[in-house]
């Protein structure tokens, strides 16, 4: 296999970003009167709509979808500061760019909030394209996001390995055809990442860069 390019993931595998989505959604609860400090959502790293729908009809909420997003945008536009790169990117990101490979950010998120994030933490500029739910008709888990990454690298499946922490993402990815390294830095237990069956488990982004190093040697 000849390594060119790799796609990944924000939320929860370059980013430790899903504890303050999870921050925006109680406050945005508490405008209604709800203090859910005490209860767990089970569904993140799921598309941010279906959360919202989740959400909305759980609570039984009087509320529109774009409505509650907006609020929930606000909410996070002021805790940028708290979303910091997972230990191990910038190493990783350095070596994918002296080894010439193209890079890609694959997102469930909106533009909106990946841009918001991205310019934050001053790394938009790395990536040589970023996909979000907003460019394309299905999201993760179906493969159209991680189709149109590969299209626009003009690269093949074959030719990209993607980086993933949610069994949404790892299933978009290999329904595309790509290999995907998976990391535990997510939502999701190994065991339930591990029926999935990756081209290889890591624990962070720093073993994910030996995986890299060890396929690139062999070339």
């Amino acid at each position: 296999m000849r390594v060119k390019g790799v796609l990944i993931d924000l939320d929860g595998t370059l980013v430790d970003s899903l504890p303050v989505y999870d921050e925006t959604l109680r406050d945005v609860l508490k405008e209604f009167n709800l203090d859910i400090s005490s209860e767990k959502f089970d569904f993140l790293g799921e598309h941010p709509d279906e959360i919202v729908r989740k959400i909305i009809k759980k609570y039984n909420l009087n509320i529109s979808l774009e409505e509650f997003k907006k609020k929930r945008n606000e909410y996070f536009s002021k805790k940028l500061d708290k979303i910091k790169l997972f230990p191990g990117a910038i190493d990783l990101i350095n070596f994918l760019k002296e080894k010439n490979i193209k890079m890609g950010l694959v997102t469930a998120s909106q533009r909106e909030v990946t841009d918001m994030i991205l310019e934050n933490l001053k790394v938009k500029d790395i990536f040589d394209v970023i996909i979000t739910s907003d460019d394309v008709e299905k999201s993760k888990p179906n493969p159209d996001p991680y189709i149109l990454a590969i299209r626009r690298l003009n690269l093949s499946p074959y030719e990209v390995f993607a980086i993933e922490d949610s069994i949404y993402g790892i299933l978009s990815a290999k329904r595309a055809g790509i290999n995907v390294i998976a990391v535990l830095t997510g939502v999701n237990r190994r065991s339930e990442i591990k029926m999935l069956n990756p081209y290889k488990i890591c624990k962070n982004l720093k073993e994910v860069k030996k995986v890299l190093e060890e396929e690139l040697s062999r070339l």
